[in-house]
């Protein structure tokens, strides 16, 4: 049976206070199920069972922010997990190094490096750990888009954190960007010329299901130079009218 620390004052911290009583199961199942770097493989048909009531991705982002991190579509970290468990990572110590190597192939050991202790020679500098560097060379290849104007101009602010993953996983070339920047628009004037209620207006997280749909420039719009719409003047100017 695994032993981990717990925290006896989480009780007296106002954040977690505030917490309705199924999140504060979920903070202390989460922290119990998830492996050795603070990363749980997604399983809410688990946690709603063990609890006794149903908990959504929408729940964890709402509830605790940047507590935990949603690493892709199928994984969550809790950011100081491996602080408070283990204070400073050690290279050369056996029970850190799950912890390590797993970190590394997701990409987050530099989140957690300055508190590393560098034993010598380093690990990292040995090339043992090469997640991370192997990721950051491959993404000098890759366009990044920006996601969070897009989320800005979207029309219901929930769902930005599992959102914005699913756009880094799912849409990856310019084309798919600005299809996606022309659904958004086209959507936002659909829930504003319809009057639709913020309530029934799509989560940012839940609109990446089918952005698709809503992907078409409006027909009058296919052949126009933009010249005297801000909207479609950045498309022009972004090359979405280029053959």
């Amino acid at each position: 049976m695994g032993k981990r620390f717990t925290d006896t004052e989480k009780y007296s911290k106002a954040w977690f206070r505030k917490l309705p009583p199924r999140m504060k199961c979920f903070w202390d199942f989460v922290t119990l199920k998830c492996d050795t770097a603070g990363i749980w493989e997604l399983d809410m048909d688990s946690a709603t069972f063990h609890i006794g009531e149903e908990v959504t991705l929408e729940d964890i982002e709402s509830f605790f922010g940047s507590r935990i991190e949603f690493v892709d579509t199928n994984k969550i970290w809790i950011v100081d997990f491996v602080k408070f468990q283990y204070g400073e990572l050690k290279e050369n110590y056996n029970p850190h190094r799950s912890a390590i190597k797993r970190l590394d192939d997701l990409g987050l050991l530099s989140r957690v490096a300055q508190g590393l202790v560098k034993t010598s020679p380093s690990l990292m500098d040995k090339g043992k750990y090469k997640g991370k560097g192997k990721d950051q060379d491959k993404g000098k290849d890759k366009e990044e888009f920006d996601f969070e104007t897009l989320y800005d101009a979207y029309p219901r602010k929930e769902g930005k954190q599992l959102g914005l993953k699913k756009c880094k996983a799912r849409i990856k070339t310019n084309k798919a960007y600005l299809e996606f920047k022309v659904a958004i628009n086209n959507y936002s004037q659909f829930v504003a010329s319809n009057g639709i209620q913020r309530q029934f207006v799509k989560k940012f997280c839940n609109f990446l299901e089918c952005w698709e749909d809503y992907k078409e420039l409006p027909e009058n719009n296919l052949q126009a130079t933009g010249t005297d719409n801000p909207f479609l003047a950045e498309l022009k100017q972004e090359g979405y009218f280029d053959a």
